[in-house]
């Protein structure tokens, strides 16, 4: 069974690329084999730790706010079984546990996940189509993803965990550093002419954080970094239209540059996601301790005391799946109660930033992160970054990514 489990972990970066669907499965199927594995061993000692117990009270609190929402069923589709993510979470920490040799295995994974989507994507950029058909439409990339136009967040949120594996064990191997550097430069330019604006706020976040904080690789980091912009300028030139979208777009949605400054009105992000933020505000300031259930942002955004339109234009409203913010979404669908646990996990991710600052001025060496915790905080400090547009929280997908660096962070803290 621990063949099967740490098969099923190496499998999973190329899982994320084939859809929903197939990584939940994966990590379905992780955790059940640890619970088994738990069971045997009659040992719980991980579920026994303040997180795992922090985790489940705030699972069944959400689960609890389901079954008195206005639609049960629907909302318990998000909430009754997300404890799933947690157990993954811990069983890669185990996995990792018993051989760490899952490392090099999964990094090469990665790795290659990386390189192929990387690949397809610029096929699509120059070719028009990419491996499997789909077409490029001169504003987004999607490359392997198909509907989904995830390919920017994909490279985002995984880029700081491959950048510290790669650290961990290869820091000093020029083959991987020429790889690498290679790798660096792609996933830059590519997250840019995905279109994907926040994607790629998170690939700056990520960059400041490594230029900042780490010891290795930070001059590999900051020359990749500048040649990918020296690069995106030619391909600006090339073709406008992804800087029409990440640069001129953002600039006329958010009213920056409008001339009259007298009249000037600052969007948040854009007309399309200020609605949506109203109507998201002033359902949580009528459930604002409890929240209306998860999921539910959807059925209540309906009702006329929470609908907002643009002006005029009633096709532009506030009302959509979700309110494209995970913390006004857990405000709004789960109330302070529900949002204090996880702001405080953004607390607690900034405070580790400040003393590791305060430890290298001080230099302090004891103290210090190792450049593999700062890059597995720095996943979770994307996930957990107030200021962009995000996608659902309760997302299957998305919940894939978000935890699975936090097995890897545990683990590090496995000797304290």
């Amino acid at each position: 069974m621990k063949i099967i489990n740490r098969s099923l972990l190496i499998s999973l970066p190329f899982a994320l690329i084939s859809g929903p669907a197939l990584p939940d499965i994966i990590i379905v199927l992780i955790g059940l084999i640890f619970l088994i594995q738990c069971f045997k061993k009659r040992d719980w000692s991980l579920f026994k730790k303040n997180y795992s117990i922090i985790f489940l009270i705030w699972n069944l609190y959400i689960i609890l706010i389901s079954l008195s929402s206005d639609n049960i069923y629907l909302s318990l589709e998000s909430s009754l079984f997300y404890f799933r993510f947690g157990i993954f979470a811990l069983a890669v920490f185990n996995i990792i546990d018993n051989d760490e040799k899952i490392l090099k295995y999964f990094f090469w994974s990665l790795f290659s996940a990386l390189l192929l989507v990387s690949i397809d994507a610029w096929l699509q950029f120059f070719n028009g189509k990419n491996l499997i058909g789909y077409t490029y439409n001169n504003q987004r990339l999607n490359g392997l993803f198909g509907e989904e136009f995830v390919l920017g967040s994909f490279l985002s949120r995984l880029f700081p965990l491959f950048f510290g594996l790669a650290i961990h064990m290869y820091y000093r191997s020029k083959i991987v550093v020429i790889c690498a550097l290679l790798l660096f430069l792609s996933i830059d330019c590519l997250i840019f002419v995905s279109g994907e604006r926040s994607a790629f706020l998170y690939l700056i976040l990520s960059t400041l954080v490594i230029l900042l904080l780490t010891r290795r690789w930070k001059i590999i980091r900051l020359s990749t970094f500048i040649f990918s912009m020296i690069i995106l300028i030619f391909v600006s030139i090339y073709n406008p239209s992804a800087k029409k979208r990440m640069v001129d777009q953002t600039l006329n949605q958010t009213n920056i540059l409008k001339d009259n400054i007298v009249d000037m009105k600052f969007n948040i992000f854009s007309v399309q996601h200020e609605v949506i933020y109203k109507s998201a505000s002033k359902i949580f300031l009528d459930n604002k301790f409890f929240g209306i259930g998860p999921k539910m942002f959807r059925e209540v955004c309906q009702q006329k005391e929470y609908q907002f339109f643009v002006d005029e234009d009633r096709s532009v409203n506030g009302c959509q799946l979700h309110p494209h913010n995970s913390y006004l979404q857990l405000l709004t669908e789960t109330g302070v109660v529900g949002f204090i646990p996880v702001f405080l996990l953004l607390i607690l991710i900034l405070k580790r930033f400040v003393n590791h600052s305060f430890f290298i001025f001080t230099k302090n060496a004891n103290h210090l992160l190792s450049d593999y915790q700062i890059n597995l905080y720095a996943c979770l400090l994307i996930t957990l970054f107030p200021f962009v547009p995000t996608g659902n929280f309760f997302s299957n997908w998305i919940n894939v990514i978000y935890f699975l660096p936090i097995g890897f962070l545990l683990h590090t803290y496995k000797k304290n």
